[in-house]
């Protein structure tokens, strides 16, 4: 089986060194740990402004110019829906006026005219001696024929004259109606407009003033954050501090075999890297692969500690031993806390 030969290695730690990573490191380590999760009691979002919740409470409360364009429809659907008969009874109604003033003034004008004419016919037939009996009636007959058709004329004239005129007044009347429903709609629509630019510049302004109450909470959370880190800041100066202290705190101790079975460790280190792939990553890299210590602190792992912990371990541990490689002053800080729970496990 060949001969074992054990080596026995040991490294004191100066004194100050150890004062500092117990007295200093390890006590605010704790404190932090230790302390209870304290919620941020502030708030976080900023509410509405008050301009904002102006702006909003005229655009709730406007209705839009509803009864305008209401009131517009309502006479574009009464001249849509005019009848023959409602076109005809405007028409008349225009047409009154017409024939009270212009035909009638023009009948009586010509009636006074023809009364005239008969005096000086009367006359004239009187001053002749030329007429009597019934030539005087046939004479003074056809000019009263010869006048009522002039004067018939005249008036379908007139009547026709005043059709049309009225005509023209009903659509001029249609259309001014529609018209004034078309401003009031348009007044509706720019008043509107009006109230909505304006509502809208004000939540503009409404939404500055909302930014700047949520830039000061977020400056107050921020503070929280800053008080919250302050700690960890304190802890990782310390731990900066401790950065020049030694690796090799403890007893190291090493077996070896001579003949065919070689390094008994190191066959657990090096050839035997299912070790590793269970969860040895950071015990290795602290101890040392050729170091026994290692193999105590994962039998405590996996046996004794709390399985929170040993989940966290298998989790994480690759990761940590790579962070551990690269600074390795802080073997130093985690060698003492290991030997603790190698101790726990019932080694030396």
């Amino acid at each position: 089986m060949g001969s074992t030969k054990t080596e026995t290695k040991t490294n004191e730690l100066p004194q100050w060194q150890e004062d500092f990573i117990r007295q200093q490191i390890l006590p605010k380590a704790e404190a932090i740990g230790n302390t209870p999760f304290s919620p941020y009691t502030g708030n976080r979002v900023a509410g509405l402004s008050d301009l904002e919740r102006q702006a909003q409470s005229t655009m709730a409360g406007y209705d839009y110019g509803q009864p305008a364009y209401q009131q517009a429809q309502s006479v574009f659907s009464q001249i849509s829906g005019m009848t023959p008969q409602d076109y005809a009874a405007m028409n008349q109604a225009n047409m009154n006026p017409y024939q009270d003033q212009v035909i009638g003034a023009s009948e009586a004008a010509a009636a006074r005219r023809r009364a005239q004419e008969r005096i000086g016919e009367e006359g004239a037939i009187t001053q002749a001696g030329a007429f009597g009996g019934n030539r005087r009636d046939v004479y003074q007959g056809e000019r009263q024929a010869a006048y009522e058709v002039g004067q018939n004329e005249v008036i379908a004239n007139l009547l026709s004259q005043g059709y049309t005129q009225a005509q023209a007044a009903t659509m001029a009347q249609l259309g001014n109606r529609g018209q004034a429903a078309g401003n009031l709609a348009a007044t509706a629509g720019q008043a509107g407009q009006a109230l909505t630019s304006g509502a809208s510049a004000q939540q503009q302004l409404g939404q500055l003033d909302r930014m700047v109450n949520q830039s000061e909470l977020d400056a107050a959370y921020q503070e929280f954050e800053r008080g919250n880190q302050y700690p960890l800041q304190q802890l990782q100066a310390l731990l900066a501090g401790g950065a020049g202290v030694p690796a090799g705190l403890g007893t190291q101790t090493g077996s070896s075999s001579q003949g065919g079975l070689g390094y008994t460790l190191q066959a657990l280190g090096s050839a035997g890297q299912g070790y590793a792939a269970m969860g040895c990553w950071v015990a290795r890299e602290v101890y040392g692969a050729d170091n026994i210590q290692w193999v105590q602190f994962r039998d405590w792992l996996f046996n004794i500690g709390p399985k929170w912990f040993k989940d966290a371990y298998l989790k994480y541990g690759e990761g940590w031993a790579e962070i551990i490689k690269r600074n390795p002053w802080t073997k130093v800080i985690l060698r003492p806390l290991m030997n603790i729970a190698r101790k726990k496990a019932g080694y030396k």
